[in-house]
Parts: structure tokens; C-alpha cells; sequence
């Protein structure tokens, strides 16, 4: 009897565990091709894809969004092969911003300007943005005696960080009167965006080799110029803090 059942086991269905084995070898072969996909990421939609995660998990601040996508940069032609320590490296380096980005927001909140000065961390980096008349008078491309101070603060948050600086003027639609001080809104937005710059790098004594500045009048808008609250808005002062990677941060941050 025990014969015959060991010939039926014999000539039945392969044992059971050979199909686990199968599975397995299948599980393990796409292992191995994420893993050489990854070798080939391109850096730039690794960095996008890490901030969308953080921006899933509830991590971000995110701002109003930009209307105009000139606003973004544009992703180099060819994928960058990054390694392990260069992933490492990115991730570091956006924990860095969202570290300096709370910090920053502390400091709003405590002088009430977290609804004049607003935070945004995208893949361009951490934004600040100054609206309206926080820094400067309508038409004047002066310092404001009290942004002043508040520019000082600031500086002592992107001091100590070697990460570029990218200082951005924005205008709204509105044409400039003849008797002002600048011709369009090209001169005005460019000529504030340089006076912040030079108060960081000859009043401050930051070092200038990091600091750009930019003027683009009123064709980047974050609002349609519709309505003076709009326009309100799109009167600004962008201060960008360039995302790099890990080793590009100073240490203690």
C-alpha cells in the first residue's frame, strides 16, 4: 500500500514549493532592474521626486502656485549618472532647507510677517518672498528703513550656508508713471533686486561670489493682474536659496 501511494505522489503535480521558488526568482530579477535603474536617475527628477514626497507626507510649506512655467528650470538633455552617495548627498541637502525653512518660519510667526514674507520650498529650492511694500515703496527702489532690519535677520539665517543666493524683482502690469524715478518695470524690478543684493554683500559683508540678481518686471506673475489684491502680489522680492547637495551646506546647520 505505502508502494503504490509514493508511485501516485510520483507521477502527480510538482511539489508546492517550487512554485514559491519561482516567485521568488521573479521578485528578485525586478530587484535587480530597479536597481540598475536607479544607477541611470536623472538628478533632477530624483530631487522633484523627493520634495513631492515630502510634500505628500505634509512636510511642506507650499506657496501659491506660479502661474508662468518660464518659472521653472529646464531639466538637462541628457540623465546625469548619480551614484549611492550622491543620493544621499540631495536628500542632505533638501533636509538642510526644510531644517532652515522651520527655522525661518519661527522667526516670521514671531514677528508677525509669516503673512507678508512667505516660504516655499520647491525644486528650484527654498523661496522667500517678500510681497507689496514689505521692502520697498510703490515705484522706489530704496530700502524701506524697517527692511532694513528685517533683511539683517534674514541674513543671519543664510549666512552661515554656502548655498547660492538668487535675488529676484517682480513688478505688476501697472506702467510707471513719466515723472518716475525708472522708465518700465524692467529698470524698477532689476533695480531692486540689485539693491537688495548689494545691502547683503557691502552693508552685511555676505560673500558676494553668491549672490545674483534678476529683474523680470511684470511677465512673471504668481496671479492674474486682475484686481488690486493680485497685483498686491505680484509686486514682490523673491529670495532663492539654490538647492544643492549635502556637501555644499556648511556644517551645523
Amino acid at each position: 500500500m505505502s508502494r503504490r501511494k509514493r508511485a501516485e505522489e510520483s507521477s502527480g503535480q510538482p511539489a508546492a514549493w517550487m512554485t514559491t521558488y519561482s516567485d521568488l526568482m521573479s521578485l528578485l530579477l525586478c530587484f535587480f532592474v530597479l536597481l540598475f535603474a536607479f544607477s541611470t536617475i536623472d538628478a533632477a527628477k530624483f530631487r522633484e521626486a523627493l520634495i513631492s514626497l515630502h510634500g505628500a507626507l505634509g512636510v511642506l510649506n507650499q506657496g501659491p502656485a506660479m502661474a508662468n512655467p518660464a518659472d521653472l528650470p529646464i531639466p538637462p538633455e541628457n540623465p546625469v549618472q548619480i551614484g549611492e552617495d550622491s543620493h544621499a548627498d540631495i536628500a542632505q541637502g533638501l533636509e538642510n532647507l526644510l531644517v532652515l525653512q522651520g527655522q525661518l518660519q519661527q522667526y516670521l510667526e514671531e514677528r508677525g510677517l509669516d503673512g507678508k514674507v512667505h516660504l516655499e520650498l520647491n525644486r528650484r529650492g527654498l523661496l522667500i518672498r517678500f510681497t507689496d511694500t514689505v521692502l520697498f515703496d510703490l515705484g522706489r527702489a530704496q530700502l524701506r528703513l524697517d527692511s532694513r532690519q528685517l533683511l539683517k535677520d534674514i541674513s543671519k539665517f543664510i549666512g552661515p550656508i554656502r548655498n547660492e543666493v538668487m535675488v529676484e524683482g517682480h513688478t505688476d502690469d501697472i506702467p510707471l508713471r513719466p515723472e518716475a524715478q525708472f522708465e518700465t518695470n524692467w529698470e524698477l524690478s532689476t533695480a531692486r533686486a540689485t539693491t537688495v543684493v548689494r545691502y547683503f554683500v557691502e552693508e552685511l559683508g555676505l560673500a558676494p561670489q553668491r549672490f545674483s540678481a534678476a529683474g523680470y518686471g511684470e511677465y512673471r506673475y504668481v496671479m492674474p493682474n486682475t484686481s488690486d489684491g493680485n497685483r498686491a502680489m505680484n509686486r514682490r522680492v523673491d529670495i532663492l536659496i539654490v538647492a544643492m547637495d549635502g556637501t555644499s551646506i556648511a556644517e551645523g546647520m
